[in-house]
């Protein structure tokens, strides 16, 4: 049975992996805090997305056998979806956070964590 939470051991086998952006900007810090949220409620596990761009062995393998890969992007640079396509990894889903705003635009960090953290969870009952 694969071990839900922070990705912090590299041999990790699970059946839902995300990466997310590393939260510099506002909409980088909800994905961030989004995937955190994810590993939080062990419902998934979360990837470092600097362990990908190192192309660290073992964190590539973990993604590579995960039955799902959720790449949580903050604004349409996509950096953790380009990464992930650049490490060869297949079968993407892909959420950015500027695409969760409503019809009023502008929206607080934690209703935009929530959306993220809803949108992991439809894809995962897909």
């Amino acid at each position: 049975m694969a071990r839900i939470g922070i990705h912090d051991d590299t041999s990790l086998d699970a059946s839902l992996c995300i990466v997310s952006c590393g939260g510099v900007s506002k909409e980088g810090l909800a994905a961030y805090l989004a995937a955190r949220k994810l590993a939080s409620e062990q419902f998934a596990n979360v990837v470092s997305l600097a362990a990908v761009s190192a192309e660290e062995p073992r964190t590539l393998s973990s993604l590579r056998s995960a039955e799902m890969v959720v790449a949580i992007d903050g604004c349409d640079n996509d950096c953790a979806t380009k990464t992930l396509e650049k490490a060869g990894i297949a079968r993407i889903r892909h959420i950015r956070i500027t695409d969760l705003n409503g019809s009023d635009g502008e929206q607080s960090t934690r209703v935009r964590v929530r959306k993220a953290v809803e949108k992991v969870k439809e894809f995962a009952l897909e």
